[in-house]
């Protein structure tokens, strides 16, 4: 089994975007040589988790990827593996990762949950048929290729936007930083979003934001902020968690301050409701990779935020916690967001030579006490 990379997939290979990874945290003992085995039943049912990339296209071989025991998160980064799959476990975390041309979060998610879950059985002494394999799934791009002529009237970000500053010079690789929310917190956020008439995205975006301008010490410079659209159920024909494929797309907002969390928040909600209306996320995808020539590069976000929401972990495991993230070179820093048994985890990546790590530190403390404020 194989096919032709995308123009899409060709761009995220080699554009130095790490792998997607999902992390669940587990109490209690994981043995490896089951959740090896649970792995390989994964595989067969899912053909892209046994593919390698050969020249231009996929290949799918006969195994799935070689479970990791005792290895680093943050050097699995950056590790080189044969496959477009990779596994970790890493003492109490049980590692997932997908090259993200091929993957996102909820796809990563989704696999992940099912590994548990055949391990689960499998560690009960309960025989686990592999499902049925699924095929290669075709990529957003040519999902949306032909559906969209015109661009000319999407929004163009300002060229200047506020960021975070630089790194040190001789710094190197991505730093991973988490920022774990109680029940009480979680809860607190989830009723001030209803009594300001926000979503949990607009005002956690709006947390975010407010706690960065506050970093700044902004001037005249606004602020972009990118939000990740999981695009499965707005496609003509919508696309099932466990499709094997990148399907995000990216929907910016220009964000004015000063403000307080609720004025951030009401900007955001108001430019993510009209460009969601528009299609934006799509046609903007589809201009970068289908439209009828090259694309510039657009405005790096002052920072992105991909949120999955609530997920509901597979029982009987203990586990306590599920995240997700990725990570890409530029001076972006990425915010990805999980709520799991009523408890909100907020993972912040960013490039070390390009984004201050100092800098990270002291935002991620304000937004913490930005976020904890909004239950009073």
């Amino acid at each position: 089994m194989e096919r032709a990379l995308s123009a899409s997939e060709k761009g995220l290979a080699g554009s130095g975007v790490g792998p997607v990874f999902a992390i669940a945290r587990v109490s209690g003992t994981v043995d490896a040589r089951i959740l090896a085995d649970a792995l390989e039943i994964l595989a067969t049912e899912n053909p892209l988790l046994r593919g390698k990339v050969v020249g231009d296209r996929l290949h799918v071989g006969n195994h799935g990827p070689e479970l990791v025991v005792g290895g680093d998160l943050l050097s699995e980064i950056t590790a080189l593996r044969p496959g477009v799959a990779r596994a970790l476990l890493s003492g109490a975390e049980v590692v997932l990762g997908v090259d993200h041309a091929f993957a996102d979060g909820r796809f990563c998610v989704t696999m992940l949950d099912r590994l548990l879950s055949h391990y689960r059985e499998l560690a009960a002494g309960r025989s686990v048929g592999p499902g049925p394999a699924r095929p290669l799934e075709q990529p957003l791009d040519v999902r949306l290729r032909g559906r969209y002529h015109r661009f000319d009237d999407l929004p163009e970000p300002p060229p200047l936007v506020a960021r975070l500053p630089a790194g040190r010079t001789d710094a190197t690789g991505y730093g991973v930083r988490t920022v774990l929310f109680g029940w009480t917190t979680t809860t607190g956020l989830i009723t001030a979003a209803r009594r300001t008439g926000l979503s949990v995205h607009a005002l956690l975006g709006g947390i975010l934001t407010a706690a960065l301008y506050a970093e700044l010490e902004l001037g005249p410079l606004p602020l972009l902020v990118t939000s990740s659209v999981d695009l499965r159920r707005r496609l003509a024909r919508p696309v099932r968690p466990d499709a094997g494929l990148n399907c995000i797309g990216d929907l910016p907002a220009v964000l004015t301050g000063p403000a307080d969390p609720v004025g951030f928040g009401r900007q955001l909600l108001s430019q993510v409701r009209s460009a969601l209306a528009g299609e934006v996320p799509q046609r903007r995808f589809a201009m970068v990779f289908c439209g009828p020539g090259a694309q510039g590069a657009f405005t790096p976000a002052s920072l992105a935020i991909s949120n999955l929401g609530r997920l509901d972990p597979p029982e009987g495991l203990g586990v306590t916690s599920i995240r997700f993230f990725t990570t890409a070179p530029g001076p972006t820093p990425l915010v990805f967001v999980t709520t799991v048994d009523g408890r909100l985890t907020i993972d912040v990546t960013y490039d070390r030579a390009q984004v201050s790590e100092v800098d990270v530190v002291s935002w991620t403390t304000r937004f913490r006490r930005l976020l904890q404020a909004a239950r009073e």
